[in-house]
């Protein structure tokens, strides 16, 4: 009498990032960041490369570098 059910908290996902940044070290050096904290990262070099990934990919915010060649 009074059971309660059984309650499983499942920590929330944390965020999917798109990197881009041609400047490689800098790339490097955020994904890495953002992996240590657990989030699930795709980086690109080029805003051509940004393009291509997101309309194959979903994620929830862009950090991009905006003075990319070319864009």
């Amino acid at each position: 009498m009074g059971q309660h059910p059984l309650v499983t908290v499942v920590p929330s996902p944390k965020a999917r990032v798109l990197v881009v940044d041609d400047d490689l070290p800098v790339l490097k050096v955020l994904v890495r960041l953002l992996e240590v904290h657990g989030y699930a990262v795709l980086s690109a070099v080029s805003g051509e490369e940004a393009l291509r990934i997101a309309s194959l990919e979903e994620f929830d915010v862009a950090l991009v570098d905006y003075k990319l060649p070319g864009m």
